[in-house]
């Protein structure tokens, strides 16, 4: 038995298999937390997303988003927004960014172009269009100007990191659809959320008593 494992091996032995929530869930977690790697915490986390007694995957994400600090707001979305504009434009991109494919060598892509245009709405409605005139994604990017997410399109495609001030310019919803759309596309997204959010034990709490004792069950299960 790993190290980890003989210190709360105690407290594991609760689970693995507990159906419902426990009352004890979060002071659990915070043990299981402070002694398992990351890759089990994101393993625990991946099964929460997933499981049909949580909400849906989007709305978990927006809600964490919600209670995230301005660097854990910005850390995520340098995570997810890069990976649904991948997707929704068909992949690729050179280098560092993710967007590089797109913008082209000499910045002469059709992405570069809208953007060089600096307005949101020519942004918006190519997403709107690549994503589906009916998606949610699009519907938030299409038509106003594009809001905070145009913003942060626009910084990821010239190189630039989300910063904190910018991500407090997005909405739980915004990200809500980001994720769900992410999700769609490709499900092996939650497990990147997941190993992302596993670095975030504190704000994962926020989750509530159901999630956490299926991460903790997911854990334990695993041992």
């Amino acid at each position: 038995m790993s190290d980890w494992m003989s210190q709360i091996g105690g407290l594991l032995q609760q689970y693995g298999g507990q159906s419902g929530a426990l009352d004890s869930a979060h002071d659990d977690f915070d043990q299981v937390a402070q002694h398992a790697p990351n890759s089990s915490l994101a393993d625990g986390l991946s099964a929460a997303f997933r499981s049909d007694q949580t909400p849906a995957f989007g709305e978990m994400v927006g809600n964490l988003f919600n209670n995230g600090s301005g660097e854990q707001k910005a850390s995520l979305l340098n995570t997810l927004a890069p990976l649904v504009l991948s997707q929704l434009t068909g992949g690729g991109g050179g280098g560092n960014n993710p967007l590089g494919a797109l913008l082209g060598g000499g910045g002469g892509g059709a992405l570069a172009a809208l953007l060089g245009g600096g307005g949101g709405g020519g942004l918006g409605s190519i997403i709107s269009m690549l994503g589906g005139g009916g998606s949610p994604l699009g519907a938030l990017l299409g038509g106003g100007g594009g809001g905070g997410l145009a913003s942060i399109v626009s910084a990821l495609a010239s190189g630039q990191q989300v910063t904190p001030e910018m991500a407090d310019q997005v909405s739980g919803d915004e990200v809500r659809a980001l994720a769900e759309h992410a999700e769609k596309q490709d499900p092996s997204v939650i497990d990147t959320l997941s190993n992302f959010y596993a670095e975030h034990p504190t704000l994962v709490k926020s989750l509530g008593a159901v999630a956490l004792t299926i991460a903790i069950n997911q854990i334990a299960n695993r041992k």
